[in-house]
């Protein structure tokens, strides 16, 4: 079995997508015949490390430099797909242009149909290339029941024999833990960009918590921007606040175990790796009271309505004072992290593979 995987997903120089293919690809390395990932240099911290990159040519440190990369990789993965043999390609990211290159059976890992469920006028929904994939694919991966079941409602063209729910793994630390900060803390990790995920709502629930206690709140990802900003002014919480922007895996990890509790309160996901990451970082789970999340942790985490300023308030506050129910979330976490394995998502992937390439082409050592 050849298999190709297309540069669009392993563009940054680390990110949750990438991390996934790095998850799954390095598994499937030595064990499969022929696979090829078409990463022409190495802009990627994970896949640089595991298959043969080009250096830079040049620092991408402009916009217009990125732009010359994005072409060119975008260039080699033309000429793979044209010219290389194989049996079939997973399309990494869904503003890949891999339909118009190949007609070769296509698989597409989807995370989440956000953007289609909210309306949000996002680029990615504005793209034909995700339409047409997603309803164009020999086989889609979910990576959970609730993306599954809300992708099935959206794209009603999509045959449900052709989808399938393959969980992400957890991600392990096998390095020392080194807590950088002399305060107690609530963690924020990831996106903050849309309404559903709810972070004016947490900073508006947690105000008179951080006001009345040494506690702060730590966010990573991207800058505050000025409707943030503001609402932080006018909550009087900015000395509590403290954002650090994109950090290492071994930074992040370090994050979460010394942090009082991790908190997402979104509306609404199709996943979130963050509550493996707490898991394996022995850190207490408080999470918005939605299917996807109840789908992943189960009893392991405290849950809050996320439309309820006082529902989110008590939850943190009840761990906050209650050590002993936070140290059993971290014991029932350490257990629930052990259904989410990599190696079992990357066999169920390899299973997806053989039930679209025909048997005589299947010679692998998986």
């Amino acid at each position: 079995m050849k298999i190709v995987y297309t540069h669009d997903g392993l563009m940054k120089s680390s990110s949750r997508l990438s991390r996934y293919y790095f998850e799954i690809v390095s598994r499937m390395v030595g064990k499969v015949d022929g696979l090829h990932v078409c990463k022409l240099f190495a802009t990627n911290n994970y896949f640089k490390q595991l298959i043969k990159c080009l250096p830079l040519p040049f620092e991408p440190n402009t916009y217009h430099k990125r732009k010359i990369i994005e072409k060119l990789e975008h260039f080699n993965t033309y000429l793979n797909l044209r010219f290389r043999r194989y049996d079939l390609v997973h399309v990494t990211d869904d503003k890949s242009d891999a339909l118009r290159w190949t007609r070769k059976p296509l698989v597409i890992s989807i995370h989440d149909v956000v953007a289609e469920k909210y309306n949000i006028s996002d680029e990615r929904v504005k793209r034909a290339p995700r339409h047409e994939l997603i309803n164009l694919a020999a086989h889609i991966i979910c990576i959970s029941e609730t993306t599954q079941a809300d992708l099935l409602k959206i794209y009603n063209r999509v045959n449900p024999r052709n989808v399938s729910v393959i969980y992400p793994g957890s991600n392990e630390f096998n390095g020392s833990y080194e807590n950088i900060y002399n305060f107690d803390y609530l963690l924020y990790v990831g996106s903050r960009r849309h309404a559903h995920k709810n972070f004016d709502g947490l900073l508006r629930a947690i105000a008179p918590i951080l006001n009345n206690s040494k506690l702060k709140l730590i966010c990573t990802g991207s800058s505050f921007t000025d409707d943030e900003l503001t609402i932080i002014k006018n909550l009087d919480i900015y000395h509590s606040i403290v954002n650090v922007g994109y950090i290492s895996d071994d930074a992040l990890a370090s994050l979460y175990h010394f942090a009082k509790l991790f908190i997402c309160p979104s509306k609404y996901e199709g996943f979130a790796d963050q509550i493996l990451e707490a898991y394996a970082n022995e850190c207490p789970v408080c999470l918005s009271d939605i299917p996807a999340f109840h789908e992943i942790a189960g009893d392991t985490a405290a849950f809050f309505d996320p439309e309820s300023e006082d529902a989110i308030r008590n939850c943190v506050q009840y761990i906050l004072r209650t050590p002993n129910y936070a140290a059993e979330l971290i014991n029932r976490g350490n257990e629930r992290k052990k259904l989410f394995s990599w190696d079992i998502a990357a066999q169920k992937t390899f299973e997806v593979y053989n039930r679209i390439v025909p048997a005589r082409k299947r010679k692998s050592r998986y």
